[in-house]
């Protein structure tokens, strides 16, 4: 394609391609709240090309804003020599830092580098490997080695030696932000020196008065390092690839150590820096890491973690501390949000936001992650073991002692955590809540904790970290999880600390419950001190010059700036890329008995309203190819449906059409992923079947393939009919509760329809997998691709890409409200219609709202994920169709074209349709059952 240039609020913009007009107005928001130093909303639905247009326009305005700063400072340094020259009674020493200034100036570190054993190494980038053996260089040149070639020597004289200020206020670093994308650096401000031997030119330091301009960093965060790596990908494929950059991740992506998997990697790292100052091997990776970050594969260069640990591998060097590195000359910065929101991360990073810019990508769930962040659960073994180990460090007498309040904190959580003192949730479950006002003075009375002595428990601990360190340097103790310990004491401090201001925004929480481990069982205390106030978390942003917000799926936005404590000046909501021809979406009332469907939790416990259920989507499934998704409010609903269906028999019939798979409600990556197996396998079973799905013939409007694209638009049968997202289906592997059902994938592929014997029909809806039909059913099996039961807020409604075949149709059931008998969900809401009128919150029964449509919105995300792709949204509750009350929370690109049918046979009949018009071929729609 051919670079796109566009001048948006007078800053230059390039585009790998001509841009969609949604990317065009994210971008204009965007460069519009960075001028004006203001913060933003803007949704736009997934394959619209939202990140690229994030990336353009954000590193366009870098580079403006980065020139201005240069031009604006070299011109008042001319100023000022201009002075000097017009004055002859003044020098240049009389604007030149004194020694003293300079001194000060000088970092640490930087001191440190003058001695040779300091002296770093940097590789030679003349040679071919990038691992050739490096040559010893001044440190306060690294930065500069790191981005530019060498130079041959001049015959000029040699520059005056000047300090090198700190990286967050080096003008080297500045200019070089001036072009992200440039290798060669603006070189440093050139002036005239006086002196006895005459005049001569020379780089010198900034006269004094004259301030550096302070460069702009832009933190681009998303959830997870997946998200990163896939948003690191889109920045490649810009105009803007070579901007200085860095990715900072967990050690679990980065270390090479051979760790066991279940111990903490960054316990195990600190064990092993630590014995190297004992004497001991430490680390071999560590002492390489400088050379690592000054690899020119890092600077000037798009790269993701993957290659920093594959380089890393090859010079045996850590990645984690190499990417750390990095920070100090990036301008570009990726990392998972928490490390932004959470203050005991941004310390250990070493991360201020003071005047740079955040991009918060995928933050529809900010708001949850800021009240976790300020938040802490801790379980009545962990506080047990936390107040053993450090009562080895503290004198047993001593006052607001670490070890005494762990102490006292266990005995009264052991206490008041007994059957007989908390209240039923259910069967398994035990809890009870304490308001701010009444856990504060339980804690003052029970461990002595109060607003006056949290300062002391404060120097407590710190005394106690140094007390320990020493120790362990010397002889073996027992570790103490300084991380748990440390979360603990600030989320003590964010309750009582700011002079007792923040008790209100917090709720203390006590639990006794049933774990589940596979086959065996334990019950399991906890103590919970819940931050219901997501804007002290968030305060942690505030610093920055502009905060952007995005996601696919934002709406409804109403509780952002009330909840986040943030203004934003800007709202955006775009529309979708997609021609109005690629999507169905429809308000579903009616069943196939023509009884209206009302999805609330009174109604869905009965029999006639599960069936109804049940026979609507089997019908759907009749008339869709390839990929149906279902989201349901909770696992609960889900496993009483299914057990119904089994009974009935509509879950056979189900299986006969569709390969069925439920989403496992265990945790753990290996059960989710043996259940996307068998759903992706199914759909390439039917594709090679021939079950074909080929569009429509291209118009001109949608023939052009566009950057956010994956892949064209021609889908066929066969291989090659998989789609953009193939590469991302997990390989199959014969294990497992889903080899049956493979097989009978494998026959129907085959193009056999005869009944094929499978394994007795079993499914656990705790368990998750695959279905079976049973062989006494009689069913023949023809499948036209699979099924999944999935539920809103879980491991597949968030993430994961359901491209072309993968998601043909999207149903939603109900609306997935939050558990109303959940103890925090019932404290947030009381909270809010407590404090919502003194703080601009939602009441506590909007805030419910909101929570409920942005976990259902979530789900809908799944299909469409690029301008060629379609897909039908069914909403299958009378309450869509009904009220406008509910739709207006739906986003933009489902309810601009949301019908709502006023029979089963009209919803039928436009679904079949949409199908036969996007297939382009005639699906009949099965007769209407009778009334």
């Amino acid at each position: 394609g051919t670079m796109a240039s566009l001048n948006i609020h007078g800053v230059p913009v390039r585009f790998p391609l001509p841009p969609y007009r949604s990317q065009v107005m994210v971008m204009r928001a965007i460069i519009r709240s960075l001028l004006d130093e203001q913060s933003a909303i803007l949704e736009s639905p997934t394959g619209t090309g939202k990140s690229l247009a994030l990336l353009c326009s954000s590193l366009a305005w870098l580079q403006a804003h980065s020139k201005k700063q240069q031009e604006e400072y070299e011109a008042e340094v001319a100023r000022v020599m201009r002075e000097i020259q017009e004055n002859p009674q003044h020098t240049q020493s009389d604007h030149l830092p004194t020694p003293a200034q300079q001194s000060e100036a000088q970092p640490a570190e930087e001191a440190q580098a003058s001695t040779p054993e300091a002296t770093p190494l940097v590789f030679n980038d003349n040679d071919d490997d990038d691992f050739a053996a490096p040559k010893k260089v001044p440190k306060k040149n690294l930065v500069k080695r790191a981005s530019e070639k060498p130079t041959p020597a001049k015959s000029a004289p040699p520059p005056a030696a000047t300090p090198t200020p700190t990286p967050t206020s080096t003008p080297a670093r500045a200019t070089q932000a001036t072009d992200p994308s440039s290798s060669h650096p603006t070189p440093k401000i050139r002036g005239v020196v006086t002196g006895a031997a005459g005049a001569g030119v020379a780089e010198v330091s900034p006269p004094v008065g004259v301030k550096e301009p302070k460069p702009v960093i832009i933190y681009y965060a998303t959830r997870t390092h997946k998200q990163v790596s896939q948003v690191v990908g889109e920045l490649r494929r810009t105009a803007y690839a070579t901007t200085n950059m860095t990715v900072l991740s967990s050690r679990d992506q980065t270390c090479m150590q051979p760790f066991d998997v279940t111990v903490n990697k960054g316990e195990e790292c600190r064990k092993l820096l630590e014995s190297k100052q004992g004497g001991g091997t430490g680390c071999p990776y560590y002492g390489n890491v400088r050379q690592l970050s000054l690899s020119p594969l890092f600077h000037n260069a798009t790269w993701d973690i993957e290659d920093m640990v594959k380089a890393g591998r090859k010079k045996r060097a850590c990645a984690y501390f190499a990417a750390r590195e990095l920070l100090e000359t990036a301008s570009l910065v990726f990392c998972p949000y928490n490390y932004l929101l959470d203050p005991l991360v941004r310390k250990q990073m070493s991360i201020s936001l003071d005047g740079h810019v955040v991009i918060l990508d995928e933050a529809h769930n900010i708001e949850d992650i800021a009240r976790e962040v300020a938040s802490v659960t801790m379980s009545l073994d962990k506080l047990r073991e936390l107040a053993v180990r450090t009562a080895a460090f503290e004198d047993a007498t001593t006052r607001v002692g670490v070890a005494v309040v762990l102490s006292d904190l266990m005995r009264w959580v052991e206490a008041a955590t007994q059957p007989s003192a908390l209240n039923a949730v259910d069967y398994e479950t035990h809890a009870k809540t304490f308001s701010g006002q009444d856990g504060a003075k339980l804690l003052e009375t029970q461990t002595g904790i109060s607003r006056i002595t949290i300062p002391l428990l404060h120097e407590r601990f710190s005394t106690l970290v140094e007390q320990y360190e020493k120790l362990r340097e010397n002889i073996m103790l027992p570790p103490i999880d300084v991380g748990s310990l440390e979360r603990l004491i600030m989320v003590l401090s964010f309750f009582l600390g700011n002079g007792g201001s923040r008790i209100v925004d917090y709720t203390i929480l006590l639990r006794r419950a049933m774990i589940r481990e596979g086959s065996s069982r334990r019950v399991e205390a906890t103590f919970s001190l819940s931050c219901l106030n997501s804007a002290i978390a968030a305060a942690g942003l505030k610093p920055a010059r502009s905060i952007i917000l995005t996601s696919g799926t934002l709406s409804p936005m109403s509780s952002f700036t009330s909840e986040l404590g943030i203004k934003f000046s800007t709202t955006l909501e775009t529309g979708h890329v997609i021609p109005p021809e690629h999507l169905w979406s429809a308000a579903w009332a009616f069943s196939p008995l023509n009884r209206r469907m009302l999805c609330n939790f009174q109604h869905l416990g009965g029999y006639e309203l599960q069936d109804d259920l049940g026979a609507t989507v089997l019908r759907v499934c009749e008339i869709v190819p390839f990929g149906v998704l279902v989201f349901l409010p909770s696992y609960g609903l889900l496993e009483r449906l299914l057990i119904r269906w089994r009974a009935t028999g509509l879950l056979a019939q189900m299986a006969a059409i569709k390969q069925v798979v439920v989403e496992p409600r265990a945790n753990g990556p290996d059960a989710l992923r043996e259940c996307l197996v068998d759903y992706y396998d199914a759909i390439v079973a039917a594709e090679r079947a021939g079950v074909t799905c080929t569009p429509a013939p291209a118009t001109a409007a949608t023939a052009t393939t566009h950057a956010s694209d994956p892949t064209t638009s021609t889908l066929s049968s066969g291989a090659s009919a998989m789609g953009p997202d193939a590469t991302s289906r997990p390989a199959s592997t014969n294990v497992g509760m889903g080899r049956a059902s493979r097989r009978a994938t494998e026959e129907s592929g085959r193009g056999h329809t005869t009944p094929v014997a499978m394994q007795a029909f079993s499914i656990n809806p705790r368990v998750g997998g695959a279905v079976a039909v049973p062989v006494s059913s009689g069913l023949t099996i023809t499948r036209t691709g699979a099924l999944m039961f999935a539920v809103a807020r879980g491991k597949v409604s968030e993430g994961l890409n359901f491209a072309d075949n993968n998601c043909r149709a999207v149903i939603n059931i109900g609306i997935p409200y939050p558990p109303f008998k959940d103890e925090l969900v019932k404290a947030k809401q009381v909270y809010n219609d407590t404090h919502g009128r003194a703080r601009g919150l939602l009441d506590g029964r909007s805030w419910y709202e909101v929570a409920a449509f942005r976990a259902l919105n979530q789900g809908l995300g799944r299909c469409i994920r690029h301008r060629n792709d379609w897909a039908a949204v069914i909403l299958l509750d009378e309450r869509f169709w009904r009220e406008e009350k509910y739709t207006t929370q739906l986003p933009l690109w489902v309810r601009q074209h949301l019908r709502r049918p006023d029979s089963f046979a009209e919803s039928m009949d436009g679904l079949a349709a949409f199908i036969a018009a996007r297939t382009a071929g005639p699906v009949a729609a099965p007769a209407p059952a009778p009334a």
